[in-house]
C-alpha cells in the first residue's frame, strides 16, 4: 500500500499525550487485564463479547493477516455493519502497523472498486450479506488477496475463495507473530468521507494523532477525565462503571467510529442496535433493555423520530440509567432538543461541531430549562474564524468567515495533494485545517455555524445558506423532513428550492411555505420552488444525500 509511514506535515499537538506508548491498542490491551470478563460489545443478537475476546480476537486477526502476507501498512479495508468485528479489525490493524479502511456497505461494485483500488488494500473484511457485492468486485480486482467473511444471519457456506472469520477468532495466535508486531503512532488509518461531487476521499490519520483528539482532553458525559498518565487513565476506565454506548449511527462513518473507541477507552459497553435500518423505537427499546447511558445519532434526522417515538412509547421505557445524547454531523435544532428534552429531563445533549478532517471545532451542551439555540457552539481552544481579507479575527472580535481548527490534523487526503493543499494550510507557522465552513462569531463569542461555503447559493447577489432555509423549513408543523439546494433561475442566477417530505395526512404549498420561511428570515431566502417528495433520501449516518438532491431539484 502507498500509505505506509507518511511524512510528518510538522507538529500537530502541542500536548505531552501525543507519544507512540498511547495508543489503543496499548490502553485497550492493559484494560483487558483489569475488566476482562466484563462487557466490551453487545452484540445485536445480545450476545456479549467481553473485554478478554475482544483484544484476544484482535490478536488472532492481526496474526492471520501477517500470516496471510500483510506487512506494515498494508491496507485492510472493512465492508461491515456495526459489530464487534468491525471494532475489532481496527484494533488489530492498530495493533499490527496496517491500515484500516472504512467502506461504505451502500456502495455497489463500481464504487467499491474505486475505493480498494485509491487506498491499495490488501485484504478485506465482509459482512456475509455483502458476498453477492464482494463476488463481483472480487472477479474485477487483483490487489487484495485476502478475503474473510464475517457470518451473519445470511444462509449458504462461505466461498471456498474466502476465509471463514469463525476460524481466525477461535483459532490459537502464534505467540512469536504477535511478539512482532509492534503498534506504531505513525502508521494511518484511512477515513473515507463522501463529498457533494465525485468519489468519496481517504482522510489520512495517524493513530497517535486520532488518540490525541479522542481521549486527551477526557470527556465528561463518559466520566473519563483528561488524563495525567497511561496508568491514570486505566485506573479511571476501570475502577467505576463504563459507559453504555448505543449508536444509532453506523461504525463506517466517523461519528460512529469515533465514539465507540472513546467509550471503549473509558472502559465502556458499545451496544450494537438490531435492524439493518434506523428505527427509532427499536434503538430506544434497545437502550431500555440494556440500561444505555449514551446515545449516539445524527442530527435531526434521527433525533426527530427519537423524539416521535418518545411520544408514543416513553411510558413502557426504562431509561433512568441515560446521561447524555450525542450528536455530530448534521443539524441538531432547538425545538428537537425541547421535545426530547421534554421526555428526559435528566439528561444532557451534547451536539459537536466537527468532520473527518477536523474534530473538535466546537460544541453545545443543552439541559433542562438551558436548551442551546441551533447550530451555536462554543468555540474549541484551537479554533479560529478566518475573514474574506485573510486575517484572523481577534479575541472578542464579532465578523463572519472559514472556521479553521488548528491542533491535532489529520495528514491530508490521500493521493490528493490539490485537495490537501487547499484543506489543510500553514498560516503564521500553525497548521490549520479548513473544512469549508462559514461561520459568524457574535459578540459573546458564540460560533454559529452558517454552512457550507461549496453549497451557499447566490440568489441576486445575496449568500442563502441552505442549513439555515431547512432548519426553518422543518418548523412547519406540515413537514416531516426537507433539504434545500440551489437551482437555476432566470431572474436571479440561482432560487433556492426546497426539497420537502410530509407528515402522514399533512399537505403544504409553496406560498405558505414562502410565508413560514420570511416570517423567520429575510424575504430572498424564502424557496422559489417546492418539490414534495416520500422521503428525505439520506446516507445510513442521516447525512444528505447530494446526488439525489441535485437530481431531484433538477427533476
Amino acid at each position: 500500500m502507498s500509505v505506509h509511514d507518511p511524512a510528518s506535515p510538522g507538529p500537530a499537538t502541542g500536548t505531552d499525550h501525543d507519544v507512540d506508548s498511547w495508543l489503543f491498542p496499548t490502553l485497550f490491551d492493559e484494560i483487558a487485564t483489569r475488566i476482562g470478563d466484563q462487557a466490551a460489545v453487545i452484540e445485536a443478537d445480545g450476545s456479549t463479547v467481553t473485554w478478554s475476546e475482544f483484544v484476544g480476537n484482535s490478536e488472532r486477526l492481526a496474526a492471520r493477516l501477517s500470516d496471510e502476507g500483510l506487512v506494515r501498512g498494508d491496507g485492510v479495508a472493512v465492508f461491515m455493519r456495526n459489530c464487534s468485528a468491525f471494532l475489532e479489525t481496527y484494533v488489530a490493524a492498530f495493533r499490527a502497523g496496517f491500515v484500516p479502511v472504512n467502506v461504505n456497505y451502500r456502495y455497489g461494485t463500481d464504487e467499491t472498486l474505486h475505493l480498494l483500488a485509491d487506498s491499495g488494500a490488501r485484504a478485506v473484511l465482509y459482512h456475509a450479506a455483502f458476498r453477492e457485492v464482494i463476488a463481483s468486485v472480487r472477479a474485477r480486482t487483483t490487489g487484495v488477496s485476502v478475503w474473510i467473511e464475517v457470518p451473519d444471519d445470511t444462509d449458504g457456506p462461505t466461498p471456498p475463495w474466502a476465509i471463514d472469520h469463525r476460524g481466525i477468532v477461535s483459532a490459537e495466535a502464534a505467540p512469536g507473530v504477535l511478539d512482532a508486531l509492534a503498534p506504531s503512532g505513525e502508521i494511518p488509518i484511512l477515513l473515507y468521507t463522501g463529498g457533494t461531487t465525485g468519489m468519496p476521499k481517504g482522510v489520512i490519520w495517524r493513530q497517535r494523532d486520532l488518540f490525541t483528539i479522542l481521549i486527551s482532553k477526557g470527556n465528561p458525559w463518559r466520566d473519563l477525565p483528561p488524563p495525567e498518565s497511561l496508568d491514570h487513565l486505566v485506573r479511571a476506565a476501570t475502577t467505576r462503571p463504563g459507559p453504555i454506548d448505543l449508536a444509532a449511527c453506523p461504525f463506517m462513518h466517523a461519528t460512529g467510529l469515533f465514539n465507540q473507541l472513546i467509550t471503549l477507552a473509558a472502559g465502556g459497553t458499545s451496544v450494537v442496535v438490531p435492524g439493518t435500518t434506523f428505527d427509532a423505537e427499536v434503538l430506544l427499546s434497545t437502550a431500555s433493555r440494556h440500561g444505555a447511558t449514551l446515545l449516539v445519532i445524527v442530527g435531526d434526522s434521527m433525533a426527530r423520530p427519537i423524539a416521535d417515538a418518545l411520544d408514543r412509547i416513553a411510558g413502557r421505557l426504562e431509561l433512568g440509567r441515560l446521561v447524555a445524547i450525542v450528536s455530530s454531523g448534521a443539524t441538531f435544532s432547538k425545538e428537537v432538543k425541547e421535545r426530547l428534552l421534554d421526555h428526559l429531563p435528566g439528561i444532557s445533549i451534547v451536539d459537536a461541531f466537527g468532520s473527518s478532517e477536523a474534530s473538535g471545532i466546537g460544541i453545545n451542551i443543552s439541559t433542562i430549562g438551558d436548551v442551546r439555540d441551533t447550530a451555536d457552539f462554543v468555540l474549541g481552544p484551537t479554533v479560529r474564524v478566518l475573514t474574506d481579507d485573510g486575517r484572523f479575527l481577534a479575541h472578542g472580535e464579532v465578523g463572519e468567515g472559514l472556521v479553521a481548527l488548528g491542533g491535532a490534523l489529520p495528514v491530508g487526503y490521500h493521493n490528493d495533494p490539490d485537495k490537501s493543499a487547499r484543506t489543510f494550510r500553514e498560516i503564521d507557522g500553525v497548521r490549520y485545517a479548513f473544512p469549508g465552513d462559514h461561520a459568524r462569531v457574535t459578540v459573546d463569542g458564540t460560533l454559529h455555524l452558517l454552512g457550507r461555503g461549496s453549497s451557499c447559493i447566490n440568489s441576486g447577489g445575496e449568500k442563502v445558506y441552505p442549513e439555515e432555509v431547512e432548519e426553518v423549513v422543518r418548523r412547519h408543523e406540515a413537514v416531516a423532513d426537507a433539504a434545500c439546494i440551489g437551482v437555476p433561475d432566470d431572474r436571479f442566477g440561482e432560487a433556492v428550492a426546497a426539497i420537502v417530505s410530509l407528515r402522514d395526512g399533512a399537505t403544504i404549498d409553496l406560498e405558505t411555505l414562502r410565508a413560514h420561511v420570511k416570517g423567520q428570515l429575510a424575504g430572498y431566502k424564502a424557496p422559489r420552488r417546492l418539490v414534495v417528495v416520500d422521503e428525505v433520501v439520506r446516507s445510513p449516518s442521516g447525512k444528505l444525500d447530494h446526488r439525489w438532491l441535485r437530481a431531484t431539484a433538477a427533476g
